[in-house]
C-alpha cells in the first residue's frame, strides 16, 4: 500500500514543478494545477466506493481523505492567488478537523533524495 501514492510518481513530480512555477509568478500552469488538485480532491469518493468492504483498501481510506482535504485547500489557495483575494479561513477549520494536523514523517528520507528531511507540510 505504501507505493499506491508515491511522492516520487511522475504526476507528483509534474505537480511540484508546476506549483514551483506558479509560486514564482508563472500563471501559465494555473489550469494544470487546478485540474490535478480537482482530480485529487474528487478521487476520494470514487476510491471509498471501491475500498469499502476490502480490508486492504480500507486501510488507505484515511490517507485518501487527507489527500482530498489537502487538494481542496490547495485549490482554494490557487484560486485566491489567481483572483488576488485573501484565502478564506475555512481551510484552517478543515485542517484542524482532519488527521492532516497530526501527520509527521515516519522516517527520514535517504540523503540526496530531492525531498530529504521529510514533508514540507511540517516545516
Amino acid at each position: 500500500m505504501a507505493d499506491a501514492a508515491s511522492p516520487d510518481s511522475l504526476v507528483a513530480r509534474r505537480f511540484e514543478l508546476d506549483a514551483n512555477r506558479f509560486v514564482r509568478g508563472d500563471r501559465s500552469v494555473t489550469a494544470a494545477l487546478k485540474a490535478t488538485l480537482m482530480s485529487w480532491r474528487d478521487n476520494h469518493d470514487r476510491f471509498a466506493a471501491i475500498a469499502n468492504g476490502n480490508p486492504q483498501l480500507e486501510a488507505a481510506l484515511p490517507i485518501s481523505a487527507d489527500i482530498a482535504t489537502l487538494a481542496g485547500i490547495g485549490l482554494g489557495a490557487v484560486t485566491a492567488i489567481e483572483s488576488a483575494r485573501p484565502l478564506e479561513t475555512e481551510w484552517a477549520g478543515a485542517r484542524r478537523r482532519s488527521s492532516i494536523a497530526k501527520l509527521r514523517p515516519k522516517s527520514p528520507r535517504k540523503a540526496g533524495h530531492p525531498h530529504a528531511g521529510g514533508s514540507r507540510l511540517n516545516r
